[in-house]
């Protein structure tokens, strides 16, 4: 999803059409998930505070008018709300395998872990990373490039 598709979604669910939520959470669900997890290293809780951040863009918590960089403020957001959380529920993906995807992560730089959530979790295409970023195509390919080097090993364990 484009800077610009993110925000006129955003825009829809304050003007009242909460449909404009399926979107946003088809593409950044994943990276909600993982950004919760990363913090609170349990899954329920994860879902948890994935669902809670949810419920506030619909209830118009989200009331930045542009917001330039989605992933980094969906980071920055549901690791907030999971600095706060405490108390788990249900789970949709293993508590192993996201252990072992947060583990694996933080080998990453964090330009590698920030194009990794994109390229990955969000399916940027990776000229709309360079985009996003600001950055030449030529240094985003090479950085998923490295990003698949040391990654390797989670193939194995899926």
């Amino acid at each position: 999803m484009k800077v610009k598709e993110f925000n006129l979604c955003l825009s829809k669910i304050r003007s009242g059409d909460k449909t404009k939520i399926k979107p946003i959470y088809d593409t950044y669900s994943g990276l909600m998930l993982l950004a919760a997890f990363d913090v609170v290293k349990d899954c329920n809780a994860a879902n948890d505070i994935m669902s809670d951040f949810i419920k506030n863009i619909l209830d118009g918590a989200a009331d930045t008018e542009y917001i330039s960089n989605p992933v980094v403020w969906i980071v920055a957001t549901v690791r907030n709300y999971a600095a706060k959380y405490t108390r788990p529920q249900t789970s949709i993906i293993s508590d192993t395998h996201l252990t072992l995807l947060s583990k694996s992560t933080m080998q990453l730089t964090d330009t590698e872990r920030e194009v990794f959530y994109m390229y990955y979790l969000c399916n940027y295409k990776l000229k709309e990373i360079s985009e996003v970023l600001g950055r030449v195509l030529i240094d985003i390919k090479q950085e998923v490039e490295s990003i698949n080097k040391k990654l390797q090993h989670i193939e194995k364990h899926v």
